[in-house]
């Protein structure tokens, strides 16, 4: 009876997992573009993005960054046909210098944005309104201003004094139950691609192609499509400075390394982006730097990546660099924890020094000090993370991120290197 008792207990577990896959897409595909209020968590907002179906949170501290990365171009002629609400509006701004504001042109049925007084009578596109429900839309003909259209087809003007104000109004209440499934994607049955030689690979859906020329690969869906471009670092710079040296700067004067909230694998990923449309940034994009520093990627998303692109970019490695697999997602203070590291292929003995860096990549201490040990590709040591090594004063490690950097040197060959693990959390 055991076996047929395993096989039934296989199938529950298998249902079970099914059931939940299916109510976290479900309730995803139902909140696609809506803003929720968090109401056990003191009113936090998420927005959930239609192009990926992943959920994001929206603060005055993200907030640029965010509508910048996934607003849709959208003309005057086009914003026009969609019915505003004219409450969101700035009630001085007078878009066409007419001398009469926006808001009461729109409200007596003009075109706010033709001049002269009783010219550009427009009609509402209900359509055009509900094909764009839950966007958030740039309008580029407009230094930029941002738009989002609710889930009854109605645009607001999202404005620095209006937003969380505006995006608490339209909110839907959501637990941190129902939060939690929202943007969960099954990627485990996903196919891989791999590229041996630029090093990487990453997982995509079976639904999407992908089309490679040389570095640049694109990753498409019937009418969405989006790239990766991959590019080499000899110098190992920083990605500030091999992004400031590899590109134009002349064409990219007004570029900004800003905080990506879209992240490409275990890697700190930046945002290079112009203050407005108007700015010169014309290699702008997502762009994160491997480990060894040997290898750049950049994401360009385009208007309309379609869906999953959040998912594909974070399962996203380089795989010709060596880090370090801490073990889990945090480390504990005063606790004893496996590190393992793979080293390059070297000879038959070296030394090394293993540094704790900081999120300003400030060296901590070592935590080991190797002379001269005999080769092996794969090592590991316990490390209590209260334990710093080479310092003349005693020094406490704060929780905070931190990753670990391994300097080596060949004792034949007399070769040196180094190479950074990835961010981790150190946590009380």
């Amino acid at each position: 009876m055991k076996k047929p008792l395993l096989f039934l207990m296989t199938l529950v577990l298998l249902f079970s997992f099914a059931l939940t896959a299916s109510a976290a897409n479900s309730i995803t595909n139902r909140l696609k573009g809506r803003l929720l209020l968090q109401v056990q968590k003191g009113g936090a907002i998420w927005y959930v993005n239609p192009t990926d179906s992943q959920k994001y949170q929206v603060t005055f501290a993200n907030a640029l960054n965010l509508f910048q990365s996934f607003a849709l171009g959208i003309t005057n002629a086009d914003l026009v046909k969609i019915p505003a609400d004219t409450n969101s509006i700035d009630p001085y701004l007078d878009s066409d210098n007419d001398g009469y504001p926006d808001k009461q042109e729109l409200q007596n049925g003009y075109n706010p944005y033709i001049a002269g007084a009783g010219i550009g009578k427009f009609k509402t596109d209900n359509n055009l309104a509900k094909r764009l429900k839950g966007r958030l839309l740039l309008q580029v003909e407009q230094g930029g201003a941002i738009w989002y259209v609710d889930i009854n087809g109605i645009r607001h003007n999202v404005r620095w004094n209006n937003l969380m104000d505006l995006f608490t109004r339209l909110a839907l209440g959501i637990t941190d139950k129902d939060l939690e499934g929202v943007g969960n994607v099954e990627t485990a049955n996903w196919q891989t691609y791999a590229n041996s030689e630029y090093g990487f690979e990453f997982k995509y859906p079976h639904s999407k192609t992908v089309a490679v020329n040389n570095n640049e690969i694109t990753i498409s869906e019937g009418n969405n499509n989006w790239k990766m471009i991959i590019y080499e670092n000899n110098n190992k710079y920083d990605l500030k400075t091999w992004f400031d040296n590899y590109f134009d700067k002349l064409a990219n004067k007004d570029c900004q390394e800003l905080v990506s909230n879209i992240s490409i694998g275990v890697y700190r990923s930046k945002l290079f982006s112009a203050p407005s449309m108007e700015d010169d940034c014309l290699d702008g994009g997502y762009y994160a730097i491997s480990n060894d520093k040997s290898k750049v990627i950049k994401a360009m998303l385009g208007q309309d990546p379609g869906q999953n692109f959040t998912e594909i970019l974070a399962a996203f490695k380089f795989t010709e660099e060596f880090t370090f697999p801490v073990g889990g997602e945090n480390l504990v203070i005063g606790k004893n924890q496996k590190i393992t590291w793979q080293m390059p292929n070297g000879d038959t003995y070296y030394s090394l020094t293993i540094d704790l860096i900081d999120e300003q990549d400030k060296k901590i201490g070592n935590i080991i000090n190797w002379n001269w040990v005999k080769y092996d590709s794969v090592n590991s040591t316990s490390w209590d993370t209260n334990t710093i090594y080479n310092s003349t004063e005693n020094i406490k490690i704060e929780p905070g991120d931190y990753k670990l950097r391994l300097n080596y040197e060949y004792s034949d060959s007399g070769v040196k290197g180094s190479f950074d693990s990835n961010y981790f959390k150190i946590i009380n």
